[in-house]
């Protein structure tokens, strides 16, 4: 759930950032590829906030690719704009189309009927395009309006497919090696954002870079066992019966002369009474 989390997180702070990359380079009309790492480092941020903390090579990774993301979608929209006002300022308008068609059809009658046309590195002789051009203006109004429809129609259709051929194009050309290289900078940036480890101590939150050891105990503790006593792992490992046979051992190697180690509380009483009556 917090990996979920964390990803909608950087996708959002990610694809701010574009947003503003974008705009800026719009309004100024620059690449500025270094504004990449920015969005790298937002991605990682919002990571970390949406993980709480956590982070991990996973959430590094998924930060990354959402970095990754962000990029090509704000570098995109901004090689759509683009590319859709080149092609608006460059396309030709519907009445120009129409007048092309005409001018087609009288380059051929004047090739058939052999009239002599000027040489010219126009796409039509002058003679060409003024004939062209009265019998355009001679068409009745319903016809003119009939072929700038089709002729609009065709641009719009021309238009779109020339929009997103260019897109791409510019999508490429735009980045360029430097465009690679803080492509690659931004996704590390957001990689370390979003693997980062944070632990809640007295002092605030702090990254945590190592796991933490598994506690051991103190050795003082272990200082009022007797000699040859087992400590640490090995005392967890043994098994109760044997232990409880070797201390038994050592109480009877250590008890003086004379007293049985196995003497219980009772035969002990009795020896004593013995004692006191004689």
């Amino acid at each position: 759930m917090s990996l979920a989390r964390g990803t909608a997180f950087s996708f959002g702070c990610a694809l701010v950032g574009t947003a503003v990359w974008a705009g800026i380079s719009l309004a100024t009309d620059m690449r500025l590829g270094l504004l990449a790492i920015v969005v790298g480092g937002l991605a990682g941020f919002g990571m970390a906030m949406g993980c709480r903390g956590k982070g991990g090579v996973g959430a590094g990774v998924l930060a990354a690719c959402m970095c990754l993301v962000a990029v090509f979608v704000g570098r995109g929209v901004v090689a759509g704009v683009n590319s859709a006002r080149w092609v608006a300022e460059n396309a030709p308008q519907a009445e120009q189309v129409c007048i092309h068609e005409i001018a087609n059809q009288v380059y051929d009658e004047f090739e058939a009927t052999g009239k002599p046309m000027t040489e010219t590195d126009d796409e039509f002789p002058p003679e060409v395009m003024a004939t062209a051009q009265r019998q355009w203006n001679a068409l009745p109004t319903e016809e003119q309006q009939l072929r700038l429809n089709a002729a609009h129609d065709e641009l719009e259709t021309g238009k779109s497919a020339a929009t997103g051929v260019l897109t791409v194009v510019m999508l490429v050309v735009d980045f360029g090696l430097f465009g690679f290289v803080f492509l690659a900078l931004a996704m590390a940036t957001a990689y370390k954002g979003g693997s980062v480890r944070a632990v809640k101590t007295e002092d605030g939150w702090q990254v945590a870079d190592e796991e933490p050891a598994p506690l051991q105990q103190p050795a003082s503790e272990l200082s009022g066992m007797p000699r040859g006593f087992p400590t640490g792992s090995s005392v967890q490992d043994e098994d109760p019966l044997e232990r409880l046979k070797r201390m038994r051992s050592k109480a009877a190697e250590t008890a003086p002369a004379g007293s049985s180690a196995s003497e219980g509380p009772g035969e002990a009483g009795e020896q004593d009474g013995q004692r006191r009556a004689a």
